[in-house]
């Protein structure tokens, strides 16, 4: 029988299984007395395809890495919490602290993300909700809000004041001021600009580490501690905020790890 063959040179999904079942090795497949041995192919993928597999392991190598230790620190979380089986169960003692669920739940996502304290509830509907919610609670009437890189979410527009917003309890109302700093020409940060960018009066930056719905790139670790350390530079009592949005397990760090090498302290 001909080799079935899929479009444009692939192994069909019957050949595919077949090679796969042989993980990928070629040795001699037993057959009835009389017809010939048949050798199954030595890669289930086209040669194009499997010279690309191969010149990524390195970075399969690394995903597999993030796997392995933040597994750990999600496993060492839950042991360090003392999360038990009736964590998971359903609850009616919210007049006896729900039975600790809701420290549990507190101490293991400020373990696993490396904060001193976290605060989780569904009464945060949504990412621009809890955004709003840290802005409010950082920022003063007199401060300004200065976000590094680029505009942030469109639906912090309202939040901020800058659409659409007035009389409505924006920051703009309690005399926030708001700034940002454009984006570099390759759509990175601009360095150069954040060196010089921060001011007596801005109370807190915002750092959005995911591109969100623009094209600009999305920020690694690095980029974040390197921000921070800029900041602190300039204003040591500027907070420093970061939107983790769509960042979390992505490297072996978050941000809440990040030291700034100015003053020895962690910021979140």
């Amino acid at each position: 029988h001909p080799k079935p063959v899929g479009v444009c040179g692939l192994l069909s999904p019957a050949a595919m299984s077949t090679a796969t079942a042989t993980t990928l090795a070629s040795y001699p497949v037993a057959r009835p007395r009389g017809r010939r041995t048949v050798r199954p192919p030595a890669c289930a993928f086209h040669p194009e395809v499997a010279r690309a597999v191969e010149s990524l392991q390195a970075e399969f190598r690394e995903v597999d890495r993030a796997l392995a230790l933040n597994s750990y620190r999600v496993s060492a979380a839950f042991r360090a919490a003392r999360v038990a089986p009736h964590h998971f169960g359903g609850s009616t003692g919210y007049g006896h602290d729900d039975a600790g669920g809701r420290e549990a739940l507190d101490s293991v996502f400020a373990h696993v993300v490396g904060a001193e304290a976290a605060i989780v509830r569904p009464q945060f509907f949504s990412g621009t909700h809890a955004i709003a919610c840290a802005l409010f609670a950082l920022l003063r009437p007199g401060h300004e809000l200065l976000a590094v890189a680029g505009p942030p979410y469109d639906t912090l527009e309202e939040v901020i004041g800058i659409r659409g917003s007035d009389n409505v309890g924006s920051l703009k109302d309690f005399g926030i001021t708001y700034r940002e700093v454009p984006l570099a020409a390759d759509g990175g940060l601009d360095w150069d600009a954040l060196a010089h960018a921060v001011r007596p009066e801005t109370g807190c930056a915002l750092i959005q580490r995911s591109c969100g719905y623009s094209w600009r790139k999305s920020l690694g670790i690095d980029d974040i501690r390197r921000t921070i350390d800029l900041i602190k530079m300039q204003n040591p009592n500027c907070k420093v905020m970061v939107d983790n949005c769509y960042g979390e397990f992505v490297e072996t760090s978050e941000p809440p790890m990040v030291v700034c090498s100015r003053c020895s302290s962690s910021y979140e």
